[in-house]
């Protein structure tokens, strides 16, 4: 697999990176890439931190992939977007917030499984404008035609 964060963002003024390091975790790989952040950017209060990361795997035959992602601190609210290249002949797109914990109220929250033609099973958004706790994952399943021979 291929991994690569793109641009960092924290209120909008770009961060610079360091080199990145990976660490073994429970069911596989975590990549730890740091950013340099400028003095007093951060603020104890709300801060909006926006991200672009890429990553490509091989995936053979394997006709249902998942890929997921998973909140270590606590956030004040979050969204997830996820495109799949139409390779792949995805046959459906499933977005799941199962295993989010809201702190507070939890409203107003969308997951969006499709867009429109000709994006509709290539692109997912789930879109969570609340307070996330700490483990909170998102995930998208993706499935592909079985019949798929490209492996």
């Amino acid at each position: 697999m291929i991994f690569r964060v793109g641009m960092v963002f924290v209120d909008n003024e770009q961060l610079k990176s360091r080199p990145a390091s990976t660490t073994k975790v429970v069911g596989g790989t975590a990549r730890h890439s740091p950013m340099t952040c400028p003095a007093g950017s951060v603020r104890p209060s709300a801060t909006q931190l926006n991200s672009k990361s890429s990553s490509r795997t091989f995936v053979g035959r394997e006709t249902r992939l998942r890929i997921k992602a998973q909140l270590f601190r606590s956030v004040t609210d979050a969204e997830y977007r996820l495109s799949v290249d139409s390779g792949l002949k995805v046959t459906r797109l499933w977005p799941s917030a199962a295993e989010v914990s809201a702190i507070g109220v939890a409203r107003g929250g969308s997951i969006e499984a499709t867009y429109a033609a000709p994006f509709d099973k290539n692109a997912a958004i789930v879109h969570l404008p609340f307070p996330l706790q700490p483990g909170s994952t998102i995930a998208f399943l993706v499935d592909r035609d079985p019949t798929i021979q490209d492996g």
